[in-house]
């Protein structure tokens, strides 16, 4: 409950020097952890003047525009800060059975003067005792399994040191060598590590196994994989694009020797098409020739025969003393 506080806090547009780029996050956790956590020293916001006292009939023009900014910029910081409070409150008021809160109620004022960190205090304080059961979940939990292919071994490091704060914040305490040694047994369990890397942290005095020192060992190997791992992947990547580019050119090379062979073929094939339709016309013009040469002859026997048929005629008339006709020349020539 108080991790969804804080992220809506966190995301509240406010200008207050001691914001930054957290937001209203001290308003959750305080002054004193919030210092802690962003080096920033809280200062509680007040009220700001519905218009700046400051401001008289003499105060010069380019004077007055800038601290009529400057107070407008502050209301609206109060009414956010206002508005962020008042919704966090209402979540949290609607998250619990009212059990766990009316105590906080005032006859007249009710909720209304309440901070976020009343609510959580309160709590902490009335309801939040830890049980022996409560404690034993929540250290198993703290040792849970790294899970190295889904969190990274300087987030993992990270999770150890922030749960370690949180749970003495209950007083569970879990110590700096109980940290230490599971952290190094989960670099074993991991696998990640050759025998020589694990020999190596092992071999070295027990001063020197510190937890800064310790992690980043072998935080340090974890990088060296990567690296090598990432040119390994770059170097099988770039011959891969090389033996890519030499397919493609083999493959454009086949293909335009198919295009070469196809053209080829249409051109034998227009070719001999051509030489075809060309013996095609010289078969028709000698068949035309000796058509043409047949039906002379033809014609050559119908003179001969209308000759002699005439030579009869001219016989017959001179016989009976008629007048000789004229001979048609009908002969070609």
């Amino acid at each position: 409950m108080e991790a969804e506080a804080c992220e809506v806090a966190m995301d509240a547009e406010v200008s207050y020097q001691w914001a930054g780029d957290y937001g209203l996050l001290a308003e959750v956790i305080g002054a004193t952890k919030y210092k802690e956590e962003t080096g920033h020293d809280y200062i509680q916001p007040t009220q700001p003047e519905t218009y700046d006292s400051n401001i008289t009939k003499d105060t010069p023009a380019y004077e007055r525009e800038m601290l009529v900014a400057k107070n407008e910029e502050a209301r609206e910081n109060w009414y956010v800060r206002k508005g962020t409070i008042r919704g966090i409150a209402d979540n949290i008021r609607d998250a619990l059975d009212p059990t766990y809160y009316q105590q906080l109620k005032n006859k007249r004022l009710k909720y209304k003067n309440l901070s976020v960190q009343d609510y959580f205090q309160h709590l902490d304080t009335h309801w939040g005792k830890i049980t022996i059961e409560m404690e034993i979940k929540l250290k198993q939990g703290y040792y849970e399994v790294w899970d190295h292919g889904r969190i990274h071994i300087t987030d993992f490091k990270e999770r150890l040191d922030k749960d370690q704060e949180e749970l003495q914040e209950d007083k569970i305490i879990i110590s700096d060598h109980d940290k230490l040694v599971f952290y190094v047994q989960q670099m074993y369990r991991s696998g990640l590590f050759e025998r020589a890397t694990m020999e190596k942290w092992e071999d070295q005095k027990e001063e020197k196994k510190t937890w800064e020192a310790t992690t980043e060992y072998f935080e340090d190997k974890i990088k060296s994989q990567e690296r090598y791992r990432s040119n390994t992947e770059a170097a099988v990547a770039g011959g891969s694009s090389f033996e890519s580019a030499a397919n493609v050119q083999e493959e454009e090379e086949e293909q335009q020797a198919a295009a070469l062979a196809d053209l080829t073929e249409y051109l034998d094939s227009v070719n001999n098409q051509n030489a075809e339709e060309k013996e095609s016309i010289q078969q028709m013009a000698t068949q035309t020739k000796d058509e043409v040469k047949q039906l002379k002859e033809q014609l050559q026997a119908r003179d001969v025969q209308i000759n002699k048929i005439m030579e009869c005629m001219n016989k017959s008339m001179e016989a009976t003393g008629d007048k000789k006709p004229k001979t048609p020349q009908l002969m070609l020539k």
